[in-house]
């Protein structure tokens, strides 16, 4: 018969590895928000990149204001008989995604804060590893939010 090693069971809400190590649910947590972060941060840039990079919007209008973002839908283009091109569509994609991206202004704030906290502590192992990459990620994300003006680029 074969015993269990009891360092690789999950105990509790911990979940424990062969190393003896321990990652904290706040540490998955902020691992789990940082993936979605990622994940968010992609899909806004291929369908920036399938816009023909239509972020960071520069129209103004005569007085130098930020022209307001208007965006056909395809349903209502159909209806109106105009053909949209696949950039104008994409625009269209990324309008409504741009919910998710002003989400990771504090997302990925909140998880820069956090991993950096996780990496100026005494970590090992698998929490270093993963603080450096929540890190990474947070970082990544929130030069990508500026550098595109998700705020900036809704326009009035």
């Amino acid at each position: 018969m074969s015993q269990q090693n009891p360092e690789q069971s999950v105990v509790g809400s911990t979940a424990t590895h062969s190393s003896g190590e321990s990652l904290s649910p706040g540490t998955l947590f902020t691992t789990l928000v940082a993936i979605w972060v990622l994940c968010v941060c992609v899909l806004i840039e291929v369908t920036n990149f399938q816009a023909d990079f239509y972020l960071p919007r520069g129209e103004v209008n005569e007085f130098g204001d930020l022209v307001p973002w208007r965006v056909l839908r395809p349903e209502r283009a159909m209806e109106l008989g105009i053909t949209l091109s696949d950039a104008e569509v994409a625009r269209g994609r990324l309008r409504d995604y741009m919910a998710l991206g002003l989400l990771q202004y504090p997302l990925a704030g909140i998880v820069l804060l956090i991993s950096f906290v996780q990496l100026t502590g005494d970590r090992h192992g698998n929490s270093l590893r993963l603080a450096r990459f929540n890190f990474g990620v947070a970082l990544l994300a929130l030069m990508l939010a500026f550098y595109r003006g998700y705020l900036t680029s809704l326009g009035g």
